[in-house]
């Protein structure tokens, strides 16, 4: 396959970080925005063949911008959505607005080739997914090794896993402050959008405790029960604090 230019939608760093060095394994070409509106300005003013889109992002969303393109260029580019959920729901607003495909985080190398060599607009859409999914874990477990792991193959220096685990706890203590904010000030919407962020994140290194803690925290704002939250964000700091210590620990064995 030709090297394709492709442009990475997210508002988190480390998820634009994973994206982009999964792209260059591929050879593609990639440039980056931050958020749906940047997204629109740089798909129309820019020659993409595919826009990797983040769906749940603050502001313009992923599927607003996806139908902004569209309305725009019309069939191409190709836009492949990314979502940390696999509901139902999600497939069709990604195709009503326009999708291409999409893949489920965190995003794993194969599933991410299989979107971008599916056929051209017009063809039958398929959904992308990784044979593992999310990491499920039936107790606490600070950090899923077979994520880091998964990533290693791609990253000859390991400058890319370092910098992406170093940016997220870069960012995790925002997000975290972000959930305890919402969550005292009641805003349940709040809350399901920072937690929903931490969540997509923590999956990217495979920080398994604090990503289940996450999803159980958005379920549970999402469906209105803010009580329900209470108890998963007090734990957050501490999943976050082992989690940092395993990464520690798993650095100096090996």
């Amino acid at each position: 396959m030709p090297a394709l230019r492709v442009l990475v939608v997210d508002d988190v760093d480390a998820n634009r970080r994973l994206a982009q060095a999964m792209l260059r394994r591929f050879g593609h070409l990639s440039e980056v925005a931050t958020s749906g509106l940047e997204a629109v300005e740089k798909a129309v003013a820019g020659h993409y063949d595919i826009v990797l889109m983040d769906i749940q992002m603050p502001g313009i969303n992923g599927i607003e911008a996806a139908r902004r393109i569209r309305e725009r260029l019309g069939a191409l580019p190709r836009i492949i959505a990314v979502t940390a959920n696999d509901l139902p729901g999600d497939r069709e607003r990604c195709r009503a607005a326009g999708m291409d495909t999409y893949v489920t985080k965190p995003i794993q190398l194969e599933a991410l080739r299989a979107a971008i060599q599916q056929p051209v607009p017009g063809a039958e859409r398929l959904i992308a997914r990784s044979e593992e999914g999310a990491p499920v874990v039936a107790a606490p477990v600070a950090i899923d090794w077979r994520r880091i792991d998964s990533l290693k193959p791609f990253d000859a220096d390991g400058s890319m896993v370092a910098g992406a685990i170093a940016s997220f706890f870069n960012d995790a203590p925002g997000r975290i402050e972000a959930i305890l904010a919402t969550h005292a000030a009641g805003d349940a919407a709040g809350v399901a959008a920072a937690s929903h962020a931490l969540k997509g994140a923590a999956a990217n290194i495979g920080a398994a405790h604090l990503e289940t803690l996450s999803r159980v925290i958005e379920s549970a704002a999402n469906e209105g029960h803010l009580e329900r939250a209470g108890e998963p964000i007090g734990s957050l700091a501490k999943a976050l604090a082992e989690a940092r210590e395993a990464l520690a620990a798993g650095r100096e064995a090996s």
